[in-house]
């Protein structure tokens, strides 16, 4: 959920059950988003999570410009650092992005992250690249990827024999519609492909929203 705490002030959260790797647990999140001026805005947030496959804490800052007259273009920089339920893996990384608001109802993003995972100061980069199509409070069709290097694979998955790697490929396929069904509510639908050298994942997911 989010709400608008003040103009151009929103807070932002969410709670999850999750079961992966024959495990369950629940991890919750807050974020702020705020407007510095007509060209400056900026977001942070935090999250934490029960089971081990969960950090056991992340905390995210990005500060965004918007460029041109029209402001159609948007550069972000962020920052993030985690530490798994272990006690012992550790993650920082670094985001940059670059984000086009067609004036014909679309938006095009595209960017960088740089992660360092501890021990072992594994480096690794993944790119990513999204594209919406759509109006608001009519619909709109998201679709993401991102293909890159991860350090460590969860525990579970090492537990059910895939067997202990640092430094992978891995690729992930994401595809959301988001219909309005009236002025304030509406569904979600989508779905999900994720492939490492060890394991493969899909998914699909359907919800209702609602605006008060």
């Amino acid at each position: 959920g989010h709400v608008g705490l003040q103009p151009g002030t929103t807070l932002n959260w969410d709670l999850a059950s999750q079961r992966h790797f024959d495990e369950r647990g629940t991890v919750g999140a807050l974020s702020l988003t705020h407007t510095l001026s007509p060209w400056w805005y900026m977001s942070v947030g935090a999250s934490s999570g029960s089971a081990s496959f969960h950090n056991k804490y992340r905390g995210d800052v990005a500060i965004y410009r918007k460029w041109t007259e029209s402001q159609q273009w948007v550069t972000g920089l962020a920052l993030m650092k985690s530490a798994s339920r272990d006690g012992i893996h550790r993650d920082t990384a670094i985001t940059t992005s670059l984000a086009y608001y067609s004036t014909d109802a679309w938006v095009a993003e595209g960017g960088l992250v740089y992660n360092k995972s501890n021990p072992g100061s594994v480096d690794g980069f993944r790119g990513f690249a999204a594209l919406t199509l759509g109006k608001e409070k009519q619909h709109y069709f998201t679709a993401r990827l991102d293909h890159g290097k991860e350090g460590y694979l969860p525990t579970g998955a090492i537990a059910s024999g895939a067997g202990e790697h640092v430094g992978f490929q891995s690729t992930e396929l994401s595809l959301q519609w988001r219909q309005w069904l009236a002025e304030d509510w509406g569904y979600l639908v989508g779905g999900q492909l994720y492939r490492n050298p060890y394991y493969n994942r899909k998914s699909v997911s359907a919800a209702l929203f609602f605006d008060f």
